[in-house]
């Protein structure tokens, strides 16, 4: 815990210091407006991403790597001091709140792990990115492995085994910190609605995180950073004035870097490029040709790497949904890919019980299901805290449209962005429902929404109850929820074997098997008799399958030149 703790204040201080100079070479140094420390934080952090997954291209993201990236973010972040930041911790009921939250998060994130996909991708994953330059076909050896995350290779700059004498992946715990602080800070100083909407994605974030936390998941990265910059682009959106000049300014440049990074976590987080779209866009109309030039270069040039790095893993252009006309001899079966596919649809729809599979049932027949086959199956499944996450989103939705449309009948010049927005939210919610309709896919856009029926809700309580907005309420209100996250958060493990050091992977047995050319490749030992099938590599030396591959073979005798199917 002690050594997490001293890790997650130099990365959020090499995050700031990154995010300053990504606005400093990016933006118009006279337009810079007022921006906290934790926007720079989010900004740092996804430029960060975005760089190291250009750099994966050329070489692997050692330890030397990570050092280095820490480096460049410290010294140009003192080199920007004095810094005068806008959370100010003066306020005593803040700072405990936030100290028995950051005691609360570093219980959770010192605990050993048990999360299935971390055994199954996310260590393998971290290690090939640690050891090799991208390399080609390996989506062969597991079909996962196509569409490596850039929440991956951020991971892996920071995984330090000879300092922490374990696995470090609680980037997600540290940005999961300081979202709830900002959006704590920042219902301590607005008032009435947007008051509410930061309270209601602090509930939201604690509640929906806490089964993702000790474990490198691209949900949770995914979720909270589309949760903040769905609420910065709304911000951003209801301050624009195309009357007025600098409207863009670091608030812009932080919504295209994180939209563009966000696209690169997760597939399903395609849609936030609209807003880099329409950030250029904008800017364009303003005229700053220099700066769209180096913005739409710099776009380029993430995009192109993104495409090639999938294509070098998979032989797609766009793993999984687009494998262009060039067909390398590492390109991943057909059959694989629509099995891939098939399976991660199926599976947001209904995860198949012990009797579903005796019955034969399979994910794939699931995917293939019409819509009034598969919705009574999936509406069953749904708890009912996920039914009240779903309905309250959904209900935010429709608050939104009532409230843009009757904004927009009085000054549709004042108030066009609400369309936008209203329009994103509605197709970012049923391209959530028509793909994967699990609310931890989902949780940018039922988070944004489940804040709307929140605060909405709440501000119809204040109105009847005069003293409802005091500070005193939300300041004891805050204490509360970070008393409750140490309960919920709660391991004893870290108190017992973690107070300094970092817990490791747990340990898997593992047998070989032999290649067309003769080749070893490892695999997890199959239990007899314990009536499941053994497919997680953990942290086992690379290259481990979760199975036998089938006709699987190396390009060369060398494990960077990658893996083919024959």
């Amino acid at each position: 815990m002690i050594l997490i703790a001293i890790a997650w204040v130099l990365i959020s201080i090499s995050f700031w210091g990154w995010g300053r100079m990504f606005a400093s070479f990016f933006g118009r140094s006279a337009d810079k407006q007022d921006f906290s420390e934790t926007g720079y934080f989010f900004m740092g952090l996804s430029f960060s991403g975005l760089l190291l997954s250009a750099l994966w291209l050329f070489l692997p993201i050692s330890q030397m790597v990570g050092f280095m990236l820490l480096g460049g973010g410290l010294g140009y972040a003192f080199a920007c001091l004095p810094a005068y930041p806008e959370i100010n911790f003066r306020n005593k009921w803040f700072s405990a709140a936030s100290v028995l939250f950051l005691i609360a998060i570093l219980m959770k994130a010192a605990a050993p792990t048990n999360y299935y996909d971390c055994g199954l991708y996310y260590a393998q994953s971290v290690q090939w990115i640690q050891s090799f330059p991208v390399v080609p076909g390996l989506a062969n050896l597991h079909i996962r492995f196509g569409n490596v995350s850039s929440w991956h290779i951020l991971g892996a700059a920071f995984d330090w085994p000879g300092i922490f004498k374990g696995k470090f992946d609680d980037l997600g715990e540290l940005v999961l910190l300081w979202f709830v602080i900002f959006h704590g800070w920042n219902a301590l100083k607005m008032n009435g609605f947007e008051r509410y909407v930061s309270l209601g994605l602090i509930a939201f974030s604690i509640i929906q995180s806490q089964p993702l936390l000790t474990a490198p998941s691209p949900d949770l990265a995914s979720g909270l950073l589309g949760m903040q910059t769905l609420w910065q682009f709304r911000k951003f959106l209801r301050s624009w004035n195309p009357r007025l000049p600098n409207q863009l300014n670091t608030r812009g440049l932080a919504l295209f870097v994180q939209s563009l990074f966000l696209a690169q976590i997760k597939l399903s987080a395609l849609p936030f490029l609209i807003i880099a779209i329409l950030v250029l866009f904008l800017i364009l109309r303003e005229r700053w040709y220099r700066m769209v030039f180096v913005l739409f270069s710099f776009g380029f040039f993430v995009a192109v790497c993104a495409v090639y790095r999938s294509y070098l893993l998979s032989g797609y252009l766009m793993f999984p949904v687009f494998k262009g006309f060039a067909q390398p001899d590492w390109m991943v079966l057909n059959s694989e890919v629509e099995t891939y596919l098939d399976g991660v649809r199926g599976f947001a729809r209904h995860i198949l019980t012990p009797t579903d599979i005796r019955n034969g049932l399979t994910y794939t027949e699931i995917a293939k299901l019409k819509f009034r086959d598969w919705f009574p199956i999936w509406a069953a499944d749904r708890k009912w805290n996920e039914w009240v996450i779903i309905l309250m989103a959904a209900s935010g939705w429709l608050l939104l449209v009532r409230f843009a449309s009757s904004h927009v009948r009085r000054s549709f010049r004042g108030h066009w962005p609400l369309i936008f927005f209203t329009w994103l939210s509605g197709m970012m919610l049923l391209f959530w429902f028509s793909n994967a309709p699990d609310v931890r896919f989902g949780m940018a856009i039922l988070g944004i929404g489940f804040s709307f029926t929140f605060a909405s809700a709440t501000e119809a309580v204040r109105n009847r109850v005069s003293q409802w907005d005091s500070q005193l309420y939300v300041e004891v209100g805050l204490i509360v929820v970070s008393v409750f996250s140490i309960f919920y958060f709660r391991d004893n493990r870290s108190f017992k074997n973690q107070i300094v050091f970092l817990a490791e992977y747990p340990i898997v047995k593992t047998e070989t098997y032999m290649t067309k050319k003769g080749w070893q490749i490892s695999t997890p030992i199959q239990e007899k008799h314990s009536g499941t099938f053994q497919d997680q590599c953990w942290n086992s030396p690379i290259p481990c399958s979760p199975g036998w591959v089938e006709g699987l073979e190396f390009r060369t005798g060398n494990l960077k030149d990658g893996f083919r199917r024959k």
